[in-house]
């Protein structure tokens, strides 16, 4: 318990309210600020298994400071022994090394699913250009093409034929 102490005189909260003798539901109600919420939650929790609507509670919850991001896992077990009042084991174990590393395998993954969008995305960009361009060229040939066989039989069509191919080209640029 020495451990819980000094972690609340770190975390600026008077050990002896949140220490051995001290009512443990009311510290739970009294939490204010972040975090708060999931204090009541934990307080419901332990009622349960007091109560003896449940065997065993469990509730990971943060815990930052101002320097430091954390989290914990609060457990409630019910000793097995009959009489009153009746009795649990309350134990918090900081889980926050397992969290971060949680949280930077989800941001890794994020990451990777961003570059393989971003890699579909270009493939999706350049097929179209490839399509687009392709259609262009098969038209400019077709164009050149019959410039030339109209060339000395119809020479205003074969004049536009060859302007239209110009100006596909310059479209495809």
């Amino acid at each position: 318990n020495e451990a819980w102490r000094e972690f609340a005189r770190i975390n600026g909260a008077d050990p002896g309210k949140v220490s051995e003798g001290a009512n443990y539901l009311e510290a739970c109600g009294a939490a204010t600020g972040q975090s708060s919420e999931e204090a009541a939650a934990f307080a419901a929790g332990v009622r349960d298994v007091l109560s003896g609507r449940r065997r065993s509670f469990e509730l990971e919850y943060p815990c930052h400071s101002r320097e430091v991001r954390r989290w914990f896992v609060g457990r409630v077990t019910r000793l097995p022994e009959e009489g009153e009042p009746p009795r649990a084991v309350v134990a918090h174990e900081d889980v926050t090394d397992r969290r971060l590393y949680e949280e930077e395998r989800e941001r890794r993954r994020v990451r990777e699913v961003a570059a393989r969008a971003r890699a579909l995305e270009r493939k999706r960009i350049g097929r179209e250009l490839h399509d687009r361009v392709a259609h262009m060229m098969v038209a400019v040939h077709q164009s050149l093409e019959l410039h030339q066989a109209l060339e000395g039989r119809d020479p205003g069509r074969a004049e536009e034929k060859m302007e239209l191919a110009k100006r596909m080209t310059a479209e495809a640029m």
